[in-house]
């Protein structure tokens, strides 16, 4: 509805206004006789560390109530590329048992396509859900909470030390215990076999060398 449209337009606008009326009368307030100098304007940069939480944003019911008002165009293309990518769910699910990543891009939100692959495809294990927007995140913490949420409260506390390879352990166990098991088992042979290998030429070595005289 073109009404509607321009409704909103009128409603960001006036944001935009006040916004900048807001600027301006406190640029007046705070500004400096002679304007802003060279070495204020060409001053050191620093990389600054505000969070979108700490930006005066709306509330979510009004960006709910303004989303509402945006006309969703081009409804027919989207459902068909939807279903287009549907289509590719058995090959996103063979990639990621011969242990390649997927990667999906471009305009939009994947959040929805990604939930269905996962409920449809991912049941035989455990899913993790990260929402990557905080610059700070790292692998270690994403490790930690994810073997913290497959983990007993009493064992919690100790993570935080663990290698970045021990905890994927610890979140194969929790997830896939069969083949987790199963892959230990090979493990515990091959050192066996490397320690049985090491004792045979100790004791051939031994055999080997000359008695020594009394």
């Amino acid at each position: 509805d073109t009404g509607e449209v321009d409704d909103y337009a009128a409603i960001v606008r006036a944001d935009a206004e006040a916004q900048l009326a807001a600027d301006n009368q406190g640029g007046a307030a705070g500004a400096r006789r002679g304007g802003r100098g060279y070495y204020a304007t060409k001053g050191k940069h620093t990389q600054s560390d505000a969070a979108l939480a700490s930006l005066d944003l709306a509330s979510a019911d009004t960006v709910r109530e303004l989303q509402g008002r945006i006309v969703v165009g081009h409804q027919n293309e989207r459902q068909a590329l939807h279903v287009a990518l549907e289509r590719n769910f058995p090959r996103w699910w063979q990639l990621l048992q011969s242990e390649f990543t997927l990667l999906l891009y471009g305009f939009g939100s994947k959040k929805a396509l990604l939930d269905e692959f996962a409920n449809n495809f991912l049941d035989d294990g455990g899913v993790c859900v990260i929402n990557g927007f905080y610059p700070a995140l790292t692998l270690k913490e994403l490790l930690t909470h994810a073997a913290a949420a497959m983990t007993p409260e009493s064992a919690t506390e100790r993570l935080t030390s663990l290698s970045n390879e021990k905890l994927l352990a610890r979140i194969a166990a929790a997830t896939c215990p069969q083949q987790y098991h199963q892959q230990q088992k090979r493990e515990q042979l091959r050192q066996q076999q490397q320690a049985t290998a090491a004792e045979g030429e100790s004791a051939a070595a031994a055999a080997g060398a000359p008695s020594a005289a009394l």
